[in-house]
Parts: structure tokens; sequence; C-alpha cells
């Protein structure tokens, strides 16, 4: 079995499917303690990773799937492939990188849900996506330009991570002072020494 960072195949490997199915059943478990009463935009976001996953990982086309729809930034920009924007996100590397984004996800989503609502809260993921994969196009293009390497803007990336970080953000509470924006959490400012 050929194995790479981003394709990992599942033949001749029962262990593998056996691990598929548990982190699968252990997310919709997770999914399913954190529902309310009606349908959840961060519940569907986690389902619809996992299915895409599942989708990508047991199909024959499981390769030209990946290269698809993941993020190439050099490809973005020259091709004006601006859907990958929104494709990249939805596509993991393994099963693990996708627990940990949809677990991370479920945890901020809910609360991000709760505070702004559905529509709100699902229009905070499409502008985070987007402007995460700004910011990335924007770096590896000023990386290639500056050093010379074309290996920043022709690199491969997968995943809900920049969206998570951005939306937990969110979560954090500020005050203003001063017309200044800070933490108001007073853990924010303790520094622990050794």
């Amino acid at each position: 079995t050929k194995q790479n960072m981003f394709l990992q195949t599942t033949e001749g490997e029962p262990y593998r499917n056996a691990l598929q199915y548990a982190v699968y059943g252990f997310m919709a478990a997770k999914v399913i303690q954190t529902q309310k009463p009606g349908v959840s935009v961060t519940s569907c976001l986690a389902l619809s990773q996992a299915a895409l996953h599942l989708a990508r990982t047991n199909s024959a086309m499981s390769k030209t799937w990946l290269h698809q729809y993941c993020f190439i930034p050099r490809r973005i920009v020259n091709n004006r492939e601006w859907y990958r924007f929104l494709t990249a996100p939805l596509m993991h590397t393994n099963e693990f990188h996708l627990l940990l984004n949809v677990i991370s996800l479920l945890n901020v989503g809910s609360v991000l849900e709760r505070q702004y609502g559905k529509a709100r809260f699902l229009f905070l993921t499409f502008v985070t996506a987007v402007a995460s994969g700004m910011m990335d196009v924007a770096l590896s293009y000023g990386l290639d330009t500056i050093l010379q390497q074309p290996k920043y803007f022709n690199q491969v990336s997968v995943g809900f991570s920049g969206i998570i970080s951005a939306l937990a953000v969110l979560t954090t509470q500020h005050t203003k002072v001063y017309g200044m924006i800070v933490p108001s959490d007073p853990t924010y400012y303790i520094k622990y020494e050794k």
C-alpha cells in the first residue's frame, strides 16, 4: 500500500478501516451530544466534512479529488480557481486531522452559533474561509517573490484549521479601553514563571 501525506489508502489494512469507523462513530456521538433542538449549522459542517472524507478515502478517485479541490495558491491566482477557498477546508489528510478539526469546530462553533445565530454564524464561517485563504495566498505570493522560491506559491493545504483559528478569536471576551479592544480575561495578563 502506498502512503504519502495526502493519500493514505485503506486497501489491505483492516485496522485502518476499524479506526476510520471508530473516528466517525466518535464524531457522530459528539455531534449528537452538542445538538440542540433544530438543525445546527455547526453539526452540518462537521458531518459534511466527515462524509466528504469518508467518500474521498473510499473512492477510486481519491487522489483526483484531493488534487482537484485542495488549496494551491498558484492555481487560485493563475487559473482563477476561486472555489478552492471553500472546498479545501472541507478536505482532510487523514482521520486524525479530521477528528481534531471536527472536535474543535464543535466546541468553537456551538458557542458562536448560540451567540450570533445560525445565519450569522454561517456567514462568519464563509468570511473566515475566504479571509484565511486570501491571507495564505498573499503570504505565499510574498514569500515566493521575496525569496525567489516557488515552493511557497505551490504549497498544498487542506483542512478547517484556519477557519477554526479565526472563529476561536471571536469566542474570546474583549473590552474597549480608550477605544482599543483588549482581552478582558485577567488570566491573559498573568505571566507564569518557572
